[in-house]
């Protein structure tokens, strides 16, 4: 089994970013717009729940450590404290207290995201997840919390999929779909025969983005 990483020493997703566009930069390759988007989206992101988590919340910080990221964040949801068996021990809002011991194992997309935080803790992200007239469009970011570079929670942020497409401007496209690792594909519109194609890597997840140019 893989060596488990102190929070402290995983690279903030900002500063692995900027490297990133800076060798492209170097070697010629210029980004697609769309693609750049959507790494510094989720690169804030993650650098917001990498900050909350290098302060060990548990189950008597967690709502005070978080209160700073909810304000900041129009599209928050909700943020949880994960058990290392992936079961929901603590959930920022206290209206949602029914969700508690809720195992999210038994989602099938979150199985794979489950053995992997096991098998090497880093940050991941997952979704977007299906809207239906109950619930919206969700996507989530998990970060571990280790003590002694031994996993012993892991703390999520849950945000609203409508402000990504809108932040990132596949909201103002003719069509997007989007096709996730985890098996998830969420589309608005027809595609075109020659739309554009990218794919999108992300914590513990690659993404495959088609979108059709913006609207008139």
């Amino acid at each position: 089994m893989p060596k488990c990483l102190n929070i402290r020493t995983i690279t903030p997703s900002l500063v692995v970013l900027a490297m990133f566009l800076l060798m492209e930069s170097a070697s010629g390759v210029v980004p697609d717009p769309m693609q750049s988007k959507i790494e510094v989206y989720f690169g804030k992101h993650v650098k917001l729940l990498a900050d909350a988590a290098q302060q060990q919340p548990d189950k008597k910080t967690f709502r005070k450590i978080m209160k700073p990221l909810v304000k900041e964040l129009s599209e928050f949801r909700e943020a949880t404290i994960l058990s290392t068996n992936f079961v929901i021990q603590l959930t920022y809002y206290r209206r949602h207290v029914a969700a508690v011991g809720y195992d999210l194992k038994g989602m099938d997309s979150l199985k794979k995201f489950h053995e992997m935080m096991l098998e090497s803790p880093n940050p991941q992200i997952s979704g977007p997840t299906t809207a239906n007239f109950m619930r919206p469009s969700l996507i989530t970011l998990r970060y571990p919390i280790l003590h002694d570079e031994k996993l012993v929670r892991i703390i999520s942020l849950i945000i609203s999929t409508d402000d990504f497409l809108e932040k990132v401007g596949l909201a103002d496209c003719n069509a997007y779909r989007i096709s996730c690792s985890d098996g998830i594909e969420v589309s608005n519109g027809q595609l075109s025969t020659d739309c554009q194609k990218i794919e999108v890597e992300l914590p513990s997840a690659k993404w495959s983005v088609e979108y059709d140019s913006q609207k008139d």
